[in-house]
């Protein structure tokens, strides 16, 4: 019978996984049906001589055997009983499922979403880069002279990745060897734009400090940082590229994905309809290779039958597709709380899904915590909650009153008009955000400071993280944390707020540290790359990390000078412009002025700087300005024709008549079929008397926009006096 007996000993050695090669699998499953067989051998014995012993029984106890009531097992110990071969089988199943590397639905496939195609982030390069150039490599070879020997001779066979071209519009160009060389530790950095390094581009971008000064401080290891930050990349898409990435032996993933989740249309309804258990028990599922299996064969027979490729999820393009991009601004945007809660729901899903890939290719991650300019951004769109028309008006009103008031010094005046609003409607995220600038007026910081977070909160089009976005971060690191520990987070929003209470006085982010709504300035890229280098110590701590040199500022200051020697002032110039184009688009003239202004500082005389500035100027009210700058531009372009009719327009309002009307008949010329362009002419005529020539633009401009209130109130006023005056022309 010993030999029948199963021991702990004999299951911890079935369920053991040997993780340094297959055959200790292999001998891990010949361990689990020999002992499997003499279980079953038990099994047989032991029913064999329970039925002798009731025999027996039988025949010499008759009296009492009859007399006894027969033992009734409970229908909940019946179900247990039967579960047990069950569950045996699934985890045998899961057992073998590993072996032969099937990894679970979770880690491989997001649940809400999935891409009509996909076309690798990085792919072969035909030679290797030239040594010579401002290549990755070459540039970690001059900033370790003197360092331990590391080969760094390239082999023939050598192969090389590099950017695809095709993902260049969104990515920046980046190289590195297929196989990590030795000596080298490889980072990966992820996330949107601010990854990226927008407005401008890798050199100058936190992985670009990271780069130069981890190869200063570190002699010991040559490291790559990878720059794989993609343009409004949302986090479904980074963890995507972090599935790539992670067959590149990558020693770190650091992710800054946090601003970008609400820009892309998908919907969650299918899942939000789902109850909640339903949700928690498909949850558990897709954590098993089971699972993963089954669903694989449901999708192919599937594709089977309708002879055509399934979408269980939202079908996204290869590449991003903005909402704001199919709009004049904002407007697409609405207040959709169930849309919203998918959202979240769905990223901290990513977040999840981030940290299983990290885990599966053996490399630590760091996360960035999302910090954004609060102070000197208003919100991108304010809509009001359900209220009666006469309510809004009443808001409306108190807003403006309140602006006002701001404008003309009288803070303590617009802080109550405002107060007032907010108690009528307190998620007009507009009146919020004014509130909070009067609070800093009148220095009440910590006020000021709540108004401007619920100008977020409250912002229909939230193109900066919400609250539930840092909190979602916050508690997957949290939830992830073990020993030893792999999974960390870099405080950015704590870190940021504590730098400014340090230089300002207060904790209001604003426009000292972001060149728009979230793209810091250069010096905070900087500054952000010191903290991440802060945390990667206490990581790499055991490892190495005790011989790095401390980041002095001498070390900052020659990576500084490294990093802009490669720096293109006139590529600056046009990434300042681009960025004064898109705040301006979106309606934003304040944050738009100062950046156009910068880029003129390094595009001289640049035409669509100016254009930008002056129109920035006109919606700003700073009329005389504007007429400068409109100057300017057409004494260096006279026949920058786009301009035309913006400065007709304004040389209408302040009532240069004459001078407008050269402007305008000029965009006309221009633009002949445009209605906006008639319908400023015709206000012109009608202003220098030209009866027929106004009633004849006024009525191509109704010609060509139909029922517009105003061109008709204009076209009827010069009938009339066309009517009147049957030959007024001079």
């Amino acid at each position: 019978m010993l030999g029948y007996v199963v021991t702990w000993d004999s299951l911890l050695r079935i369920l053991k996984i040997n993780r340094f090669g297959v055959a200790g699998h292999w001998s891990a499953c010949a361990e689990f049906v020999r002992v499997g067989g003499a279980v079953q051998g038990f099994m047989k014995i032991s029913s064999k001589t329970r039925l002798s012993s009731k025999s027996a029984l039988s025949t010499t106890r008759p009296d009492s055997q009859a007399s006894r009531p027969r033992r009734q097992i409970s229908r909940g110990r019946k179900l247990c009983f039967a579960l047990i071969p069950v569950l045996a089988l699934v985890v045998l199943a899961e057992f073998l499922l590993m072996l032969l590397g099937v990894a679970p639905l979770s880690s491989t496939a997001d649940p809400f979403v999935g891409f009509s195609n996909s076309t690798p982030l990085f792919s072969p390069l035909p030679t290797a880069p030239d040594s010579s150039g401002d290549d990755l490599l070459s540039r970690l070879e001059a900033m370790q002279d003197g360092a331990p020997a590391v080969s760094t001779d390239a082999k023939p066979a050598e192969e090389w990745l590099a950017t695809t071209p095709s993902k260049l519009v969104w990515f920046n160009d980046q190289s590195f060897p297929r196989v990590k060389r030795p000596g080298t530790k490889r980072i990966f950095c992820l996330g949107g734009s601010t990854t990226f390094g927008r407005p401008y581009s890798d050199t100058t971008s936190f992985c670009g400090w990271l780069r130069e000064v981890l190869n200063r401080i570190d002699p010991h290891t040559r490291w790559e940082v990878i720059n794989a930050g993609g343009v409004s990349y949302a986090s479904y898409r980074v963890a995507a590229i972090m599935e790539e990435l992670s067959q590149y032996d990558p020693d770190w993933f650091i992710v800054y994905s946090v601003h970008n989740e609400f820009l892309e249309r998908r919907t969650y309804a299918d899942l939000l309809n789902r109850p909640g258990w339903l949700l928690t028990l498909q949850s558990f599922a897709a954590q098993t290779r089971s699972y993963s299996v089954l669903d694989r064969l449901y999708q192919a027979a599937r594709r089977s039958a309708d002879h055509l490729p399934v979408a269980t999820q939202n079908q996204l393009p290869p590449e991003v597709d903005e909402r704001l991009n199919h709009t004049v601004g904002p407007v697409d945007y609405h207040r959709d709380a169930s849309w919203r809660s998918g959202v979240l729901r769905h990223y901290e899903f990513n977040l999840q899904r981030m940290v299983d890939i990290a885990r599966r290719c053996n490399s630590q991650i760091l996360f960035i915590t999302p910090a954004s300019n609060e102070g000197s951004c208003t919100p991108f769109k304010s809509e009001f909650s359900s209220l009666q028309s006469e309510s809004q008006q009443r808001i409306l009103s108190r807003v403006q009153q309140g602006v006002a008031a701001l404008d003309d010094a009288d803070y303590a005046a617009a802080a109550t008009l405002l107060e007032e609003a907010v108690e009528l409607d307190p998620a007009y995220a507009e009146t919020r955000y004014r509130l909070g600038q009067a609070y800093v007026a009148l220095e009440r910081f910590d006020e000021a400071g709540r108004e401007f977070s619920l100008a977020i909160e409250e912002d229909i089009c939230p193109l900066r993280a919400v609250e539930e976005i840092d909190s979602a971060l916050r508690r997957v690191v949290a939830e992830a944390t073990q020993e030893p520990r792999d999974v960390w987070l870099v405080d950015f929003n704590e870190k940021l707020h504590a730098l400014s209470e340090r230089e300002q006085g207060n904790r209001i982010l604003g426009d000292r540290y972001f060149l728009d709504h979230v793209h810091p300035t250069l010096e905070i890229h900087r500054q952000l790359a010191v903290w991440i280098l802060e945390e990667l110590k206490v990581a790499e701590n055991g490892v190495g990390a005790e011989a790095w040199i401390p980041v002095e500022e001498t070390v900052l200051s020659e990576s500084e000078a490294s990093i802009f020697s490669r720096v293109d002032l006139r590529s600056h110039g046009v990434a300042l412009r681009n960025l004064a184009k898109v705040l301006h688009w979106s309606g934003k003239f304040v944050e738009a002025a100062p950046r156009a202004s910068d880029a003129l500082e390094l595009l001289p005389n640049d035409p669509e700087s100016r254009f930008v500035l002056a129109d920035c100027l006109t919606h700003m009210g700073e009329i005389d300005a504007a007429l400068v700058q409109y100057e300017l531009l057409f004494e260096d372009y006279p026949e920058w024709g786009r301009g035309y009719v913006y400065y007709g327009a304004l040389l209408s309002r302040v009532e240069e008549y004459e001078k407008a009307k050269g402007y305008l008949m000029l965009a006309v010329l221009h633009k002949p079929e445009d209605a906006y362009v008639l319908f400023e002419l015709g206000r012109v005529h009608l202003a220098l008397e030209e009866w027929a020539f106004a009633e004849e633009s006024l009525r191509k401009a109704d010609q060509l926009y139909p029922d517009d209130p105003a061109t008709l109130e204009l076209l009827a006023t010069a009938r009339e006096k066309l009517n009147r005056n049957p030959s007024p022309l001079r």
